[in-house]
């Protein structure tokens, strides 16, 4: 059953100078409940507004954007692109914002914190007490992400949550993801211009090119995916498809 339907969507926006431009235009995808959903494609073709309509942080210009997530709780944690933490609060502050935010009690919000820490691979002991400053870059992405689950959520949003990072953190990270993904079985739309990143982590790829939606296929390897799974042939046959659908419009 979809989860998340896009149906003709169109966005448009006016520049500054008053031209108009399409940064998505025409999309119709239909996303099932706990799937997991990458969407690569060159910078500027319209990913993150794609993912900024679904969260309904942006309505479109034209069609419909629907969330039927009836079966859970219909709450969406966003990881944005660069920091997304709070600089002048804790990890333990940030982490247990949400839960503050309802009123929950300080030993209610510490506990939180501390079970968002370890479900991101990060150490409680280590880590509660520093702010964002102290952090590496990969730890701050964590917080983050421990940031969108705190409310519960049931549909993930990320928006190039690795972009930033070093080679090997970036493929911990990875691994992180996809464990918490098959552990908890959200829904998630995961943003790329990484194509190796899209092929790695989802389940399903979506390439778009100039604000219209090329190809979409599904990825069929079991997860978790081995480490030799990116040097495999059917994945360097799936690189090139995506390679040949991106180039095939330059």
């Amino acid at each position: 059953m979809a989860n998340i339907a896009l149906t003709n969507v169109t966005k448009c926006y006016v520049t500054a100078s008053g031209s108009r431009v399409t940064a998505v235009n025409g999309v119709s995808l239909s996303i099932d409940a706990g799937a997991f959903v990458c969407v690569v494609g060159q910078s500027g073709c319209g990913k993150s507004t794609l993912l900024r309509l679904i969260a309904g942080l942006e309505g479109p210009t034209s069609g419909r954007v629907q969330k039927l997530d009836s079966a859970k709780n219909g709450r969406i944690g966003f990881v944005f692109q660069g920091s997304g933490v709070f600089p002048w609060r804790t990890v333990q502050a940030n982490l247990s914002y949400a839960a503050e935010c309802i009123g929950a009690t300080h030993e209610e919000r510490a506990r939180q914190a501390t079970e968002l820490c370890e479900l991101v691979g990060l150490a409680p002991a280590d880590v509660l007490k520093k702010y964002p400053r102290e952090l590496s870059g990969g730890e701050e992405r964590r917080v983050a992400i421990g940031m969108a689950l705190s409310t519960g959520a049931s549909l993930l949003l990320f928006d190039e949550a690795t972009s930033q990072l070093d080679y090997v953190n970036k493929l911990r990270l990875q691994k992180m993801i996809s464990g918490l993904w098959v552990a908890r079985k959200p829904t998630i739309v995961y943003v790329t211009h990484d194509i190796e990143e899209a092929l790695i982590l989802g389940a399903q790829v979506v390439v778009m090119h100039k604000g219209s939606v090329l190809d979409t296929m599904e990825v069929p390897f079991p997860f978790p995916r081995a480490d030799s799974f990116s040097a495999s042939r059917e994945f360097i046959s799936l690189k090139q498809r995506i390679l040949s659908s991106l180039t095939g419009h330059v």
